[in-house]
């Protein structure tokens, strides 16, 4: 289903860019949340005239979890960051204490990520699925 949402919505831009008409995605990126059926723009800010890109910092690779429970968060609790990138009438679901609420929206234009502490960072959202199990929030 997805890749068919896709797939049109890039049909449908190469085509506003062909022919010149209508407001082509330039320069914003389109976010598509199929759970929710919602989507929504995020601007992109053009790099500072005269910026150079900087490589990023040679580093190990980042140890990646696809999940975790909550159990296994409280057990890490002192040694993890938790973002929290929910919208701020998503948090009447409940808070984690401690966590970093930043909407994701103000997340996705971050130009400096030095505002989070190094070490690992869990990101928690609205919807999640831990192995299996049903949604949570």
């Amino acid at each position: 289903m997805l890749t068919g949402q896709v797939g049109s919505i890039m049909a449908g831009e190469a085509i506003k860019l062909i022919t010149g008409a209508g407001e082509p995605l330039v320069g914003r990126v389109l976010l598509l949340d199929s759970a929710s059926m919602r989507m929504r723009e995020v601007p992109l800010r053009p790099r500072p005239v005269g910026a150079v890109a900087s490589a990023p910092k040679a580093t190990s690779a980042p140890e990646r979890f696809d999940a975790i429970t909550p159990a296994e968060l409280a057990a890490q609790r002192d040694a993890v960051t938790v973002l929290d990138v929910r919208e701020p009438g998503e948090h009447a679901l409940g808070l984690i204490d401690g966590a970093h609420a930043i909407p994701l929206d103000e997340v996705l234009t971050w130009e400096d990520l030095g505002a989070l502490p190094d070490g690992p960072l869990v990101v928690t959202c609205k919807l999640a699925r831990v192995r299996g199990e049903q949604p949570r929030t």
